[in-house]
């Protein structure tokens, strides 16, 4: 079944039964040998609704739903959460503000991007029972708690000084886990082919690798900055070569890439704001149609001749 939702079986003259494999649209069971005008013997669902293929329309309320509250928590993370870690920090460097507060505000907002992550892959129930091992869906999963535990890592080596080491380690971690990101945008393309609206699709690529990059200036800068500070402190406290290089401090080093990934990542926050806008309201739509199809107890198509 393709991401456009086209018919992907010959569709039988009235009464007569399907001689091809086609998976119910809600429970995944293969309905092959049923006439159009039955139930699925599994969830009850009208057959001839599962002959519009996989446009979200057509699916599971239950699953479109969690796409729907996923989008929502995506929504609250970036405008809410991101508010109050804005906040956070500018306390932190200006009245002293204690790092565990600001620490403990970045991993709220790191279990809430993980929970809103996992709503959008939720399997569907139309394949989870025959998905292969390794999917999309599942790898943006396990990156998604790599990236979670790279985040812990860091705020745990800033708060509890445990040192460059496990602060580095950390970093890498988060890095791995931009392929959590990248997982995530490709997931929602081809939600949007099956809404289906390809302007969606199209800007969701353009997002994803604007907001990828700017995400991966800043760890790129975080960590050469780590690098350059400890190499530095290294070579001073030896005795021997060159000093440390007066006003080579971590600001200094680190403030072109806070410049170049900030402003991408206004530019590509934003924008990506207003597809999250459009995901929610193309998944609360569909979640209204899926659910009046069920109560209507029919769909339309056309029978081949």
């Amino acid at each position: 079944m393709n991401v456009t939702g086209d018919i992907q079986v010959r569709v039988p003259p009235p009464g007569q039964p399907l001689t091809e494999d086609l998976k119910c649209t809600r429970c995944g069971y293969n309905l092959r040998g049923l006439t159009l005008d039955k139930l699925c013997p599994e969830c009850a669902t009208l057959i001839a609704r599962s002959i519009h293929g996989n446009l979200l329309r057509y699916a599971d309320p239950e699953w479109l739903d969690k796409l729907r509250l996923g989008a929502e928590l995506m929504l609250w993370n970036i405008l809410i959460v991101g508010v109050v870690l804005g906040v956070a920090a500018g306390l932190f460097m200006t009245v002293g503000l204690p790092q565990v507060v600001v620490s403990i505000v970045f991993m709220l907002a790191g279990v809430l991007a993980l929970w809103a992550m996992f709503l959008i892959t939720t399997p569907e129930p139309a394949i989870a029972f025959d998905e292969d091992p390794v999917t999309l869906r599942k790898v943006v999963r396990w990156c998604a708690v790599v990236n979670l535990l790279g985040w812990a890592a860091q705020q745990a080596a800033q708060t509890g000084g445990l040192g460059t080491t496990v602060l580095v380690a950390g970093r890498v971690l988060a890095l791995i886990g931009l392929v959590a990101y990248i997982g995530q945008f490709i997931y929602l393309r081809r939600l949007a082919m099956r809404i289906p609206d390809e302007k969606l699709a199209r800007q969701t690529t353009v997002v994803m690798w604007g907001y990828v990059g700017a995400s991966g200036v800043f760890l790129l800068g975080g960590v050469v900055t780590i690098l350059a500070i400890g190499g530095l402190a290294a070579v001073g406290g030896a005795g021997t070569g060159p000093a440390p290089v007066p006003g080579t401090t971590a600001g200094s080093i680190m403030g072109p890439f806070m410049c170049l990934g900030g402003l991408g990542s206004l530019v590509f926050g934003i924008w990506s704001v207003v597809l999250l806008l459009r995901y929610h309201g193309a998944f609360k739509n569909a979640v209204a149609q899926a659910r009046q199809s069920l109560l209507n107890g029919s769909a339309a198509f056309t029978p081949e001749p």
